[in-house]
């Protein structure tokens, strides 16, 4: 994937060399919101630690792949969403993204995971589809439940926040809950898009 058009406001591209600077500025802009709902920012101190969190991601060691990169709205960037997997054992694969504080609340994410979640479930072979959250990021669980799917709980104290640990809402997606991009009826998920 070098670039995905989700439609005429949103796009996902691979993250280019020429990024990183562009990306490590966005996230020192965003630390305070990013820090609300995770920790990673604090271990992005640099534009080295973002280049080694990017060959991390793109390691061939990675269970089925990465997909995604950056997210772009009216051509600007404005966070990233990664699709990582499916696992070849179980085929399960999971989504992972952030936004700019500025960029929230305009279903950027929606409609870009809504593009990913396609790429998962008719491209990758994947069965089961993942988002991991914050307990309490009322944004990400609503763009969760937005796109259909199901809170299955919370895994205790399984992330690090604020210097402690907090709970993770898992919610997942199968393959035959997800409707076919070309038919959506009008009570799918994507055509529930704000």
């Amino acid at each position: 994937m070098t670039r995905i058009t989700v439609d005429r406001e949103v796009a996902i591209r691979q993250p280019t060399s020429a990024d990183v600077l562009l990306l490590f500025g966005l996230i020192d802009a965003n630390r305070d919101h990013l820090r609300r709902w995770t920790s990673w920012p604090d271990t992005i101190n640099s534009v080295d630690d973002l280049v080694a969190r990017f060959a991390a991601a793109a390691s061939p060691a990675a269970p089925g792949g990465v997909t995604g990169g950056v997210v772009e709205f009216n051509g600007a960037p404005t966070g990233m969403l990664i699709l990582t997997g499916p696992d070849p054992v179980d085929s399960v694969a999971e989504l992972d993204f952030w936004l700019t504080e500025e960029a929230q609340g305009n279903g950027i994410i929606s409609r870009a995971c809504a593009t990913l979640i396609e790429t998962a479930f008719r491209e990758r072979g994947a069965h089961r589809l993942v988002i991991r959250t914050a307990r309490e990021n009322a944004r990400a669980c609503a763009v969760a439940e937005r796109l259909g799917f199901t809170m299955e709980g919370y895994q205790r104290e399984a992330g690090r926040l604020h210097g402690g640990f907090c709970d993770l809402a898992v919610y997942s997606l199968l393959e035959h809950e997800w409707p076919a991009a070309d038919s959506p009826s009008p009570s799918s998920p994507l055509s529930a898009q704000p």
